[in-house]
């Protein structure tokens, strides 16, 4: 890359244009970063949403004559490091479409985005790579690691003994925001790498959103693989628990699935409902919701009671 200041050595391709986007191009601005990444396209909802945060003098776009081409947006940000905080422009909503890469649109949107937080004074840019290899040609390097782990809980214990003088509270969007604001704000003064976000960011991670939970398992089955050297019940290879399958969705149609979470292990081995446990999880999340039982078969071609259920949360939430 040129050094900073020497921005117009790369210049928007011929016969396209590099700007940044108006409010009232918000939608096609999104839908060009969904489609690049394979997402749905953006809903009115998250417009509105996303319009809070999003600084349009920061963002930039591609055109090409009247169609947008290519995205990428800054936020204006502080992030801590070691003795104090620094501005750091937030690097994001970098895309291109298929139909315009290989043509230095993303090296030309990378030049102005250096060049404008030089000149503002920014002596740091951070952003997540969707693939990290792009980025480095452009002056970034790692940051840091990311690990997760699972460990049974068996074999965890907290390093320090918990009082247990805490208090757990359900609030609303409203109360929450300046609440969880002053928690992440002492937080983050001590931690390097944190961002201060102001009320516009939570009000962001706390709106609503649409999610679908999912939950997969077989009902009753006794197939080659069951853990037969436990079972002591009246089923044998290849039956199925149809009368306890049918209790079940009976439980859910009825918008009791919290029952599910009162059976045993050994009620669950008896009758062949061994994976119905991420059903169970499901059912912690929907609450008292009725499900609709869309089918149920006793497939003994396949070993297995089957089943499809579906829970309205979007009606029931309201």
């Amino acid at each position: 890359m040129p050094s900073p200041g020497a921005g117009p050595a790369i210049e928007a391709p011929a016969g396209l244009a590099l700007r940044p986007v108006q409010p009232e191009e918000q939608r096609a601005y999104s839908t060009v970063i969904r489609r690049a990444f394979g997402a749905p396209l953006p809903t009115d909802e998250e417009l509105a949403v996303s319009r809070e945060v999003t600084e349009f003098d920061r963002t930039l776009a591609f055109f090409d004559g009247p169609e947008m081409v290519a995205t990428a947006g800054i936020f204006s940000y502080e992030i801590t490091v070691p003795g104090g905080a620094l501005p750091c422009g937030g690097v994001t909503r970098v895309s291109v479409l298929s139909t315009h890469r290989r043509r230095g649109l993303l090296t030309a949107m990378m030049r102005r985005q250096l060049d404008d937080m030089h000149e503002r004074g920014e002596p740091l840019a951070a952003l997540y790579a969707s693939e990290a290899p792009i980025y480095g040609r452009f002056g970034y390097g790692l940051a840091s690691f990311q690990a997760s782990l699972e460990i049974q809980r068996s074999h965890v214990a907290f390093a320090k003994k918990l009082s247990g003088n805490g208090r757990l509270t359900l609030v609303d969007v409203p109360t929450a925001v300046p609440a969880f604001g002053r928690v992440w704000e002492q937080a983050r003064r001590s931690q390097p790498g944190m961002l201060r976000l102001d009320e516009r960011w939570i009000r962001n991670h706390l709106a609503d959103k649409r999610i679908t939970i999912y939950a997969s398992g077989g009902l009753s089955h006794f197939t080659a693989g069951y853990p037969w050297r436990f079972y002591r019940g009246p089923f044998g290879y290849g039956c199925i628990s149809e009368d306890f399958d049918r209790k079940i969705l009976q439980w859910i149609a009825d918008g009791q699935a919290s029952k599910l979470a009162e059976l045993s292990s050994a009620e669950l081995l008896d009758h062949g409902e061994i994976e119905l446990r991420s059903w169970i999880v499901l059912a912690g999340a929907v609450g008292s919701v009725p499900g609709r039982v869309l089918a149920y078969e006793p497939l003994y071609r396949g070993l297995m009671g089957m089943a499809v259920a579906e829970w309205p949360l979007n009606v029931a939430m309201v």
